[in-house]
C-alpha cells in the first residue's frame, strides 16, 4: 500500500518488480503487505463495527481471498500502519489447510451498518 504524495514515483512495475525503499523518490510501502491482487479499497464509515474497525481502511486481495484491515497512524507527512486479515481462508490462518477462493472483488458499508 503506497502513501501517494507529489513528487513521488509511482510507476507501473513490470512483473512483480519492487523498487527498494532506498531509493530517493521512493516512501517505501505504508504497510508492506506482500504480494497479491489489490482489486479495491474501502472505508468503515457509518460500519457498526467496534472502533479500531471503523477507523480501518480495508484492501479486498483477490489473490489469496482474502480482506484486509489496515490500521493508520498518522507520523509526520505521512502514516505508519499495522495490517490484519479481516477475513480469510482457513488456509491462510492454518498451515496444512485448504485454502478456498474468496475472491473479492467490491465491498460497501449498507444502511445498516453492515459491510457487504
Amino acid at each position: 500500500m503506497n502513501h501517494c504524495v507529489s513528487g513521488g514515483e509511482y510507476g507501473w512495475r513490470s512483473g512483480t518488480g519492487k523498487w527498494p525503499d532506498y531509493y530517493a523518490d521512493s516512501l517505501g510501502a505504508c504497510p508492506n503487505i506482500g504480494v497479491g491482487c489489490p482489486t479495491g479499497v474501502a472505508t468503515a464509515k457509518g460500519a457498526k463495527f467496534p472502533a479500531k474497525y471503523q477507523r480501518a481502511l480495508y484492501i479486498m486481495d483477490w489473490t489469496y481471498g482474502r480482506l484486509i484491515a489496515v490500521h493508520l497512524k498518522p507520523e509526520g507527512a505521512s502514516y505508519t500502519a499495522t495490517w490484519e486479515n479481516f477475513v480469510a481462508p482457513a488456509g491462510l490462518m492454518k498451515p496444512g489447510e485448504p485454502k478456498p477462493a474468496l475472491n473479492l472483488t467490491d465491498m460497501t458499508i449498507g444502511n445498516d451498518g453492515a459491510m457487504y
